[in-house]
């Protein structure tokens, strides 16, 4: 299936600098340098994985700020989620 004009538009056309804005916290390139993100997309497929990606994304980000009060407290292949903490047992 073709990809939506909306997806093409976020994806593609609008700034990329805001896409890359968003992804705090980056791959590092074989140079050491971040990487920038340039999805494909060349179907429905590649939008519906691009999300999944946006959201790893904001996930990473998310567990920066709970963890380390920074949106880039770690390096991205180190972030983990946060881990429940253990319930209190009731005095009653």
């Amino acid at each position: 299936m073709p990809v939506p004009d909306i997806a093409r538009k976020y994806y593609i056309e609008d700034n990329p600098f805001l896409f890359d804005l968003f992804c705090t916290v980056k791959d590092v390139d074989d140079s050491g340098g971040f990487s920038q993100r340039r999805p494909q997309l060349d179907s429905l497929y590649d939008v519906f994985v691009n999300v999944r990606d946006d959201e790893k994304e904001h996930w990473k980000t998310l567990c920066n700020l709970v963890q380390y009060d920074d949106m880039q407290g770690i390096d991205n292949k180190k972030v983990v989620g946060t881990k429940a903490r253990p319930t209190l047992e009731s005095s009653a």
